[in-house]
């Protein structure tokens, strides 16, 4: 870590310095918007009620988390984390309860 630490030190161009976050407002990071996909890819396998069942260690693994909201916000940020796919691609799921597909 410390080497690649020291090669971005060495090779940043002239006049751009390092980020500086202090008082910005911070969005969901990269970890939870990828869970959120793995979620909806998850929820495209099987009903939100039948994963505990179905895929366990799914379910250990992200009980914490609102599913069907998670299910929401990867449909939100798939365009930011998948740019290069053609822009007709879109994140698929099984229906919800009320049979809408969102």
């Amino acid at each position: 870590m410390e080497a690649f630490r020291r090669w971005v030190k060495e090779n940043r161009p002239k006049g751009i310095g390092r980020a500086d976050d202090r008082g910005r407002r911070k969005g969901p990071g990269l970890e939870a918007q990828l869970k959120a996909v793995g979620i909806l890819r998850l929820m495209n396998v099987c009903s939100f009620t039948s994963i505990r069942e179905k895929q366990p260690e799914a379910w250990k693994r992200y009980r914490t988390m609102d599913w069907p909201r998670a299910r929401q916000n990867a449909g939100r940020v798939f365009r930011d984390l998948f740019f290069f796919l053609p822009e007709n691609d879109r994140p698929l799921h099984r229906p919800t309860a009320g049979r809408r597909a969102k």
